[in-house]
C-alpha cells in the first residue's frame, strides 16, 4: 500500500491589488486532499476552510504571505507562498464623476478606459488593463492609473 500525503499548492487570480480589493484563490494540491485550511494574514477573512476561497479582501497596503494546509486520511502538509500578495495604496482624487465615458475592449472584458470631468472641473482618466496570461508571462495584472489635473 502506498501512503500519499497531500502536497499543497495553489494559485491566485491576482498578486498585485489596490487596498480594498479582493483576490480569489484556487487549490492546486496533489494526492486528493479532503480538507483545507488557508491563512491570509492581513486579509478579510483571515482564514478559510473552503477548497477555493473567494473574495479575500486586503484593506491595508503591504506585502503578505499566504499559507495552505491540506489534509487527507494519510496526514497533513502545509505550503506558504512568501510575499505572495502586494497591496498598494490607491491615490484618489477628491471628486465624484459628473460626466464620464467608459470604453471597453471587446477582446478582453477586463480592459477599460474611463474618462470624464468632476463637478469641480477636474479632468480624470482611469485605465485598467487586465490582459490574459500569454507565455512566457506567468501572471495577469490589472493596473489602474488615475490622473488628476486641476483647472
Amino acid at each position: 500500500m502506498v501512503i500519499s500525503l497531500p502536497v499543497p499548492n495553489f494559485t491566485s487570480d491576482r498578486q498585485l491589488i489596490f487596498s480594498g480589493e479582493s483576490i480569489n484563490f484556487t487549490d492546486a494540491s496533489y494526492n486528493n486532499p479532503t480538507s483545507w485550511l488557508w491563512t491570509f494574514p492581513g486579509g478579510t477573512p483571515s482564514s478559510s476552510t473552503l477548497r477555493n476561497p473567494a473574495n479575500i479582501r486586503y484593506n491595508i497596503p503591504g506585502i503578505y504571505s499566504v499559507t495552505l494546509q491540506a489534509s487527507n486520511p494519510f496526514g497533513t502538509n502545509s505550503f506558504t507562498k512568501e510575499n505572495h500578495i502586494n497591496v498598494i495604496s490607491l491615490i484618489s482624487c477628491p471628486f465624484t464623476w459628473h460626466t464620464s465615458i467608459k470604453a471597453t475592449d471587446a477582446g478582453n472584458v477586463k480592459d477599460s478606459l474611463k474618462f470624464g470631468m468632476s463637478p469641480q472641473g477636474t479632468d480624470i482618466l482611469d485605465t485598467c488593463l487586465g490582459e490574459s496570461i500569454i507565455p512566457p508571462c506567468s501572471s495577469c495584472w490589472c493596473f489602474r492609473l488615475q490622473i488628476c489635473t486641476f483647472k
